[in-house]
């Protein structure tokens, strides 16, 4: 869902609002955000086999995302 590396401006994205920073100094970083994701998921243990009968939860509600 990321798609391939690449830098999108927030603009773009009808994003002007940018934590009050200019949106062109901080433009979207594909490649660096797929990068975030799958480090992340192989430190969770993602995709490992849970033992039976055992209910995990692993989800995290951010920057309404």
């Amino acid at each position: 869902m990321i798609g391939p590396a690449r830098q999108i401006r927030p603009q773009t994205l009808g994003d002007a609002w940018n934590h009050g920073e200019a949106p062109e100094r901080y433009p979207v970083d594909t490649g660096r955000l797929r990068r975030v994701v799958e480090t992340v998921a192989h430190k969770a243990g993602w995709g490992r086999k849970l033992p039976k009968r055992t209910v995990w939860h692993r989800c995290h509600y951010s920057f309404l995302s």
